[in-house]
């Protein structure tokens, strides 16, 4: 929390925080009670190597919108100052171009998704993917629950251990 009262979130959009592990399976359990730990841990384990597989498959839209929105908040912080030439105006915007450091960042995000392959860190796909329609209404009603994100706010509303829990860990 900033000293403004505004948050940093910890995911890539807020909606991500539907899927927390916690979360997606206690939709699980939800949706089939009789379902052990074990096989609610194989269908999540499933539903992470979809995930992690369309990530890889979406990389380049991933890393597109990435760039575009960290370039827009960089950029809406920029004034132009000198205004004496055309030359002026043009030294200004290129100094800020190079000061965004488009191929540091660039190779940045693409090593982030990789690492996601090796790695298969579930919380850091969560903050990379930017996804959420293809994710919430595609991925998670067809191996979760046929309408995920209505089951999840409802675990949310009726479980006020857990969403305090995601309160906690995705925007305190």
């Amino acid at each position: 929390m900033s000293e403004n009262n505004i948050s940093v979130l910890k995911v890539n959009e807020v909606e991500m925080i539907l899927l927390d592990e916690k979360l997606v399976k206690e939709v699980l359990r939800q949706k089939n009670s009789r379902d052990t730990p074990d096989i609610i841990q194989e269908k999540f384990d499933l539903f992470k190597e979809e995930l992690i597989t369309l990530i890889l498959t979406r990389k380049e839209k991933i890393v597109s919108f990435s760039m575009k929105k960290r370039f827009d908040t960089y950029s809406s912080n920029k004034k132009i100052v000198n205004i004496t030439s055309i030359e002026t105006i043009k030294s200004e915007i290129d100094n800020y171009v190079v000061d965004f450091g488009f191929d540091n960042l660039l190779n940045g995000i693409n090593s982030e998704i990789l690492s996601i392959e090796t790695t298969k860190n579930y919380d850091k796909c969560l903050t990379i993917c930017n996804l959420k329609d293809e994710v919430l209404k595609g991925l998670c009603n067809k191996f979760i629950d046929n309408d995920y994100v209505n089951r999840a706010l409802e675990v949310i509303r009726k479980n006020r251990v857990l969403a305090n829990e995601l309160l906690t860990k995705y925007i305190q």
